[in-house]
């Protein structure tokens, strides 16, 4: 690890514009094994 007194010369302008085409996997698919996991593990406390 590098501990420096100032920042690094990175350049400093506003980042571009982007767009997000596609999120993989979808939100719904991500979320329905998220839930099962969360509700199925014995380190989680009951809600």
């Amino acid at each position: 690890m590098r501990h420096a007194e100032t920042l690094p010369d990175w350049p400093s302008g506003p980042l571009p514009a982007v767009r997000v085409a596609a999120a993989i996997p979808s939100p719904e698919q991500h979320r329905t094994p998220c839930s099962r996991h969360e509700t199925g593990s014995p380190h989680r406390a009951a809600r």
